[in-house]
């Protein structure tokens, strides 16, 4: 539940000695800390597929803290994108999407295409021909899981990817 995630003190990052006492905070409260650092840009990645009415439930907590055009909404399920983007009412049709996935067929790329989502995939799957389909079609490309700093080189300056993710700091 909620209650039981927001209970668990978090116990190593960078910086904790400085916050000793962190739990894991509420979406709700990600969404408020965020409003007043409008440079700053949030990723919500939805693991499971979600019903229309959950989905609804959060592009009205999106909306209610004005953050429709600060958040992209990451998601393995094509269904998920589909009935965001119906939900024109709560900003579904503005909101950025990306489809995660582990292929890199035509078909996922036909995905993102018809719902205007982002393409974000294992890095060692992407090819250079992959990412300009996609930026042809103004849409963006994130790898992840970059294991080193040279890899992620490549990514960006060999392929054209447009981000990376990563699990270690390779720029300071």
């Amino acid at each position: 539940s909620l209650a039981q995630a927001m209970s668990f003190h978090i116990i190593s990052g960078n910086g904790l000695e400085n916050y000793p006492n962190e739990y894991i905070p509420s979406l709700e409260q990600v969404l408020s800390l965020a409003v007043p650092y409008t440079a700053t840009k949030l990723a919500i990645e939805i693991k499971p597929e979600l019903s229309g009415e959950m989905l609804q439930k959060l592009l009205q907590l999106i909306a209610q803290y004005d953050m429709t055009e600060r958040v992209q909404i990451l998601s393995l399920h094509q269904s998920n994108l589909a009935q965001i983007r119906t939900m024109t009412e709560l900003g579904g049709d503005k909101i950025r999407l990306c489809y995660m996935t582990k292929t890199t067929d035509s078909a996922a790329m036909q995905v993102c295409i018809q719902y205007g989502a982002d393409l974000g995939v294992r890095y060692t799957v992407i090819t250079r021909n992959m990412v300009r389909t996609m930026h042809e079609n103004g849409l963006k490309v994130n790898v992840w899981t970059v294991p080193d700093y040279n890899t992620a080189c490549l990514m960006i300056g060999t392929l054209g990817v447009d981000s990376v993710t990563a699990n270690y700091q390779f720029f300071q």
